[in-house]
């Protein structure tokens, strides 16, 4: 079975089961909510506990806040991208229809 090629450029068929966006959202979304449960943890750990707050601890919430946003920003490119191949799909059927109905 030979092994389909896709790039940015191709202009490959899309299938439906070459779209692996859901897992892709599952997996981030299941790690953001490690990611913030342990964020959490450690800030009323080292802020309500401990009373020292370190600029470590600051760096971290940084990056939290940073990786959902570019996790926000990746979904959205995921969902533009299956609307967009859900067009292409759609015009392909329909000047395939055109061309099959004037012949």
């Amino acid at each position: 079975m030979k092994l389909l090629e896709r790039t940015l450029f191709s202009h490959a068929t899309a299938h439906d089961d070459d779209d692996n966006s859901s897992q892709l959202m599952g997996s981030a979304i299941t790690l953001l909510t490690f990611v913030f449960l342990v964020v959490s943890m450690r800030v009323y750990c080292r802020a309500y506990l401990l009373r020292n707050m370190g600029a470590d601890d600051w760096t971290m919430i940084a990056a939290a806040v940073s990786m959902s946003g570019l996790s926000w920003c990746s979904g959205e490119i995921l969902r533009r991208r299956r609307k967009l191949w859900g067009r292409e799909r759609e015009l392909a059927d329909l000047i395939i229809g055109d061309l099959v109905g004037c012949s």
